[in-house]
Order: C-alpha cells, then sequence, then structure tokens
C-alpha cells in the first residue's frame, strides 16, 4: 500500500509539473497513458527475454504481446509509434516519462511478491 501511495503522489505530481507549453499536440498520447503503455511493453520485453527461445519466436512472441499491449490500451502500432517520436524529441518529457514507469514497475514488483 506504501508502494501504491507514493507511484500515486508521483503520478500526481507529473501532471502538475506539465506547464501548458510542454504538453504533447493533441495528436499524441498523454504521459500517463505513455507510462502505462510503456510500462506493459517493458514487462513484454521481460518476460520474453527471460524465456530460452530461439530468436525468431522471441521476435514473434514479443510482436503478439505488443500486439495485446496496444489493443489493451486502445491505440494502434502508429499512434504508438508517432507518440514515442515525439516525446523522445523532447528528453525532458521523457526523462519524466522513465522516472515514473520505474516507480510503476517497482510498485508491480513488489504487489506480486
Amino acid at each position: 500500500m506504501k508502494y501504491l501511495s507514493s507511484f500515486l503522489f508521483a503520478l500526481l505530481f507529473l501532471v502538475a509539473c506539465t506547464s501548458v507549453d510542454k504538453r504533447p499536440p493533441a495528436d499524441v498520447m498523454t504521459k500517463e497513458k505513455m507510462v502505462l503503455v510503456l510500462s506493459d511493453i517493458h514487462l513484454a520485453e521481460s518476460v520474453v527475454s527471460t524465456k530460452e527461445l530461439p530468436r525468431d519466436t522471441s521476435i514473434y512472441l514479443y510482436r503478439e504481446l505488443e500486439k495485446q499491449i496496444f489493443e489493451k490500451h486502445g491505440i494502434s502500432a502508429s499512434y504508438f509509434k508517432k507518440s514515442y517520436a515525439w516525446y523522445t524529441s523532447h528528453i525532458d518529457q521523457h526523462k519524466d516519462i522513465y522516472a515514473v514507469i520505474i516507480d510503476t514497475l517497482n510498485v508491480r514488483s513488489s504487489l506480486a511478491k
């Protein structure tokens, strides 16, 4: 519970610190949604990398997991790629996202134990 409240505080802080001129355009994912999608993507990468599979099988498995993640979040691969490109070109925003992703994955990990 302690980790969950820390995560929620970090997410609230992230939202509060976003000024109007630093917000992504309307056709780019919000920071909050990007955090959720990227967290799921990193978990999928972890699942695939821990399995001892041939390279082509690993690639296929990851692509299938990625499709499921996009469906879960109601987005397309092209929308994700466009959003990710925007955030990587705005490094301060990108750093903020990954700070929350690290907290999110730590919370998920502690809840899974």
